[in-house]
């Protein structure tokens, strides 16, 4: 009889099942760490055992596995681990998350009222900023992944009692005043309503980047939801523009460009001198093209007209209306690409583009960029 039956016996089939599973996640735990550490060697490496735990995401309490070797440590099962600023507990249900991040967001709030407090003052305008800047952003870190556990009365009191603490500070409430009422009173979303909406944010730009993956399991009564089901019902609640229309995508370096641009210096008399020999300097074979964008309250649209021979003679004018959640930005990229489009015909031609929008003319001189139209934008100028 070997060591693994000597544990079988006297034991329940589910208890031999766990047991069985135990050794077996044992036996390929410790494999893989031996690979990784006979790796390390070769590169004159080592596993820090004092950063290393060992956690198992189970809802099982019986589970159980023997300790781990590292480096000649012996490693424990840990209930939880933290990572990148997230704690990742056995259950995954963040309630240790939680609870060490409104800590957090407490003692911060209070050493910001000691620092700004004696200096600045505390005025509803400063206590607000300290909140909105410095506060809301350590309790919304990373919510998209533990949006599902604001569900719970427990986490969102949590949650609620620290904007408490800060609307009370703004406001000078007394200490039983309802959260809804601070909220109204200050003028501030509730904090719940907040992360729901940065943890759709954050899903968008995943989903943008193609890095959103989605469930493939159809959700049943008795399983829990994940954060990915729960933030795709976010983004159809925001009515979130789908991906195919979203301008964002993954950071692209932009470095050979085949064109010049030219921006605007400060408003001297050198530089409008400079402005003005370009101009004069204009031969009537040039192609000059003229683009703009704008966004009233009415929607959004861009245009552009193409002359030559000094401007006396028009090639094209065109304007179009774009949806009404573009920005100024992109009315202004967007006009532009669309008079490269027309261009593109031209061959072995001196052609100039005129923009009034200097945040585009930067974005396309820029190295990098996130912007989907800043990038075609420049592809079609070269």
């Amino acid at each position: 009889m070997n060591s693994i039956d000597m544990e079988f016996e006297n034991v329940s089939h589910l208890q031999k099942e766990c047991l069985l599973r135990s050794t077996t996640f044992w036996d390929r735990t410790c494999k893989t760490i031996k690979t990784i550490e006979n790796w390390c060697r070769t590169k004159e490496l080592s596993i820090s055992a004092l950063k290393t735990q060992i956690v198992m995401f189970t809802w099982n309490s019986k589970w159980t596995l023997r300790p781990i070797t590292v480096g000649n440590n012996i490693i424990d099962l840990s209930k939880s681990a933290k990572f990148l600023g997230v704690t990742l507990d056995s259950k995954l249900n963040f309630n240790e998350h939680i609870i060490n991040t409104t800590k957090k967001a407490t003692a911060s709030l209070m050493q910001c009222r000691r620092a700004v407090g004696p200096t600045w003052g505390m005025s509803p305008k400063t206590c607000k900023w300290m909140y909105t800047a410095v506060i809301r952003p350590i309790l919304s870190y990373c919510c998209s992944i533990w949006i599902r556990a604001t569900q719970t009365d427990y986490n969102a009191k949590k949650l609620k009692r620290v904007q408490a603490l800060a609307l009370r500070m703004m406001s000078g409430a007394m200490p039983s005043t309802p959260f809804i009422a601070l909220n109204h009173l200050t003028d501030t979303s509730d904090i719940i309503l907040f992360l729901q909406g940065e943890a759709a944010k954050g899903a968008a730009r995943l989903q943008a980047y193609g890095s959103l993956t989605l469930e493939t399991i159809a959700f049943r009564k008795g399983t829990i939801k994940n954060h990915t089901t729960i933030n795709k019902q976010f983004m159809a609640d925001l009515i979130i523009p789908p991906r195919a229309t979203r301008d964002l995508t993954t950071p692209t370096m932009m470095l050979g460009r085949h064109f010049t641009v030219t921006t605007p210096g400060a408003d001297t008399t050198e530089y409008r001198n400079s402005l003005q020999n370009t101009i004069d300097n204009i031969t009537s074979e040039t192609i000059t093209c003229y683009t703009d964008g704008s966004l009233t309250d009415s929607g959004c649209g861009a245009g552009y007209i193409i002359t030559t021979d000094n401007n006396n003679t028009t090639l094209e004018e065109r304007s179009f209306k774009l949806p009404d959640y573009c920005t100024v930005y992109q009315t202004e990229l967007t006009a532009i690409i669309e008079a490269c489009k027309y261009l593109s015909t031209y061959t072995n031609t001196h052609i100039i583009i005129w923009s009034d929008s200097l945040s585009s003319i930067q974005a396309i001189s820029a190295l990098s960029t996130r912007s989907r139209t800043t990038r075609d934008c420049q592809s079609i100028l070269d």
